[in-house]
C-alpha cells in the first residue's frame, strides 16, 4: 500500500464504500486506503497493518461503530478516530463525543475529508514518541479545575439552570473549553462556520446536551490527585485567564472583528493545555522541569514541549487552525507562519509579553521582529495604553 498517511474506512453499506473509494482516488498520493464492511475485520486489519486513521459509521449490524472505536481506543490509542455517519441518535452521538477524535456528518465531501483526515494528523512529525502519540490519542478529556468542575455539576442541578451562566463558568476553565470546542465544531451539528466563541458554543449546544455531556457522557474531568499536578493545574488555570483577558483587550484595542476579539480570549486560555497532559500523566517526569528554561527542557525531558503537545491534541480534536496555530507557537513566534493581518495569535504573543513582565510595560519583551514582518510594531503603544487602562479600572 502506497502513500504518506494510512486510513481505514468501516461502514457496512457497500454503496458508501464504493463511493468513498471513487472519491479517494484523486488524493491516493497524500492518503492511502483500506475498506473493511464489519468491525471485527477492521481490528484484524490493525493488527497487521499500521494505520495512522480510522474512519468508521456509529450504526452497524454486530459489532457497532461505537464498540469498534472503544476497541482502538483501548488498543491503538495513538491512531487517529473519526465518525462518518447519517445516524443523528443524539445519545449514540454524545457517547461517541468521547471515544472519537472528530465527527463527520454524511454525505461528506472529499474535500472535506481529507481536510478532516490530514488534520487529525499534521502535527503528529513533531511528536516522534511513540508513547506520547498514545498519550495524546488515548486523552478523552483533560483535568479541570475541581471548583469550576463542581459549579458546573450544581449549576445543572439547579431549579433553573442557565447556558449562560455554564458558559461563564467554561470559560474561566481551559480544558472544559477546549473539550466544549471540539464537540460544537463537529459535523453533527450542522453548523458552517467554525466556532471560537465559549458563549456562542454553549447557546447552540443547549442546557440539554450540555447536561448529558456532564452527567452522563462524562466528558469533563476533575483535576489530578497528584499534589504536584494539582497544582500545576490552578497554576495554569490562573496565569491562563489573566493573559486571555489581556488578550482580548488587545485584540479590541486593534480593532478586530468581534470573531477575532473572542478568539483571542480564548487562544490565551487553552494555550498551555499541553502543559495539563504532560503534567497529570506524568508527574514524576513533570517536576523534573527546569521552569526557567522550560522550552529546552521539557524537549530534553519528554522529546517534545508542551507547545507541540498541546497543539497535536487540539489539531487532532479538529478545532479550528488559527487556534492550533496559536498554542503551538506561543513560545515560538519566529518558527509561525507571518500572516497578512491581525490574528489571535498576535495578541495572545503581545498578552504574554505583558502578563510575564508583571505588566512592567517599558521592559516588555514583545517580539517587534515578528510584529514588523506583519506592519504592526507601530501599534505596541496603543494596546499597551489599552492594557493599562483595562488594569486601572480594576
Amino acid at each position: 500500500m502506497s502513500g504518506h498517511l494510512r486510513a481505514l474506512f468501516v461502514d457496512d453499506d457497500p454503496a458508501v464504500l464504493g463511493g468513498l473509494k471513487r472519491m479517494l482516488r484523486g488524493i491516493r498520493g497524500e492518503i492511502a486506503s483500506d475498506f473493511v464492511d464489519n468491525g471485527p475485520d477492521a481490528l484484524t486489519r490493525m493488527e497487521s497493518n499500521g494505520y495512522d486513521v480510522v474512519i468508521t459509521d456509529i450504526r452497524m449490524p454486530g459489532m457497532s461503530g461505537i464498540e469498534v472505536l472503544e476497541a482502538v481506543s483501548a488498543e491503538h490509542p495513538d491512531m487517529a478516530r473519526i465518525i462518518l455517519s447519517g445516524y443523528s441518535d443524539r445519545a449514540d452521538t454524545l457517547r461517541a463525543t468521547g471515544l472519537a477524535h472528530q465527527y463527520l456528518a454524511k454525505p461528506c465531501d472529499a474535500a472535506g475529508l481529507r481536510s478532516a483526515i490530514l488534520r487529525s494528523v499534521r502535527m503528529r512529525e513533531e511528536l516522534a514518541d511513540p508513547e506520547l502519540r498514545r498519550l495524546a490519542g488515548g486523552a478523552r478529556s483533560l483535568p479541570s479545575v475541581p471548583d469550576l468542575y463542581n459549579k458546573i455539576n450544581a449549576e445543572l442541578m439547579s431549579d433553573d439552570p442557565s447556558a449562560g451562566r455554564i458558559g461563564q463558568i467554561i470559560a474561566q476553565d481551559p480544558a472544559m473549553s477546549l473539550k466544549i470546542l471540539q464537540i460544537v465544531n463537529s459535523s453533527f451539528f450542522g453548523l458552517r462556520r467554525e466556532v471560537t466563541d465559549i458563549g456562542q458554543a454553549t447557546s447552540l449546544l443547549g442546557l440539554d446536551t450540555i447536561s448529558s455531556l456532564v452527567l452522563a457522557a462524562g466528558v469533563f474531568s476533575t483535576g489530578p490527585a497528584d499534589p504536584v499536578s494539582a497544582s500545576m493545574v490552578s497554576h495554569v488555570y490562573e496565569s491562563s485567564l489573566e493573559i486571555a483577558s489581556v488578550s482580548k483587550r488587545i485584540a479590541q484595542a486593534a480593532g478586530a472583528d468581534r470573531s477575532v476579539v473572542e478568539e483571542a480570549y480564548l487562544a490565551g486560555l487553552i494555550q498551555d493545555v499541553g502543559i495539563l497532559a504532560l503534567a497529570s500523566n506524568w508527574p514524576s517526569r513533570w517536576r523534573q522541569v527546569d521552569r526557567s528554561h522550560m522550552e529546552l527542557s521539557e524537549q530534553s525531558i519528554f522529546g517534545t514541549t508542551h507547545a507541540a503537545f498541546g497543539a497535536y491534541i487540539a489539531s487532532l480534536w479538529g478545532l479550528p487552525d488559527s487556534l492550533v496555530e496559536a498554542i503551538r507557537y506561543h513560545t515560538a513566534v519566529n518558527d509561525a507562519p507571518v500572516a497578512g493581518e491581525f490574528t489571535s495569535l498576535v495578541a495572545l504573543l503581545v498578552a504574554r509579553a505583558a502578563v510575564n513582565n508583571d505588566f512592567d510595560l517599558a521592559r516588555t519583551g514583545a517580539d517587534t521582529l515578528y510584529l514588523e514582518s506583519m506592519g504592526l510594531a507601530s501599534s505596541l503603544p496603543d494596546w499597551f495604553k489599552a492594557i493599562e487602562e483595562m488594569r486601572s479600572v480594576r
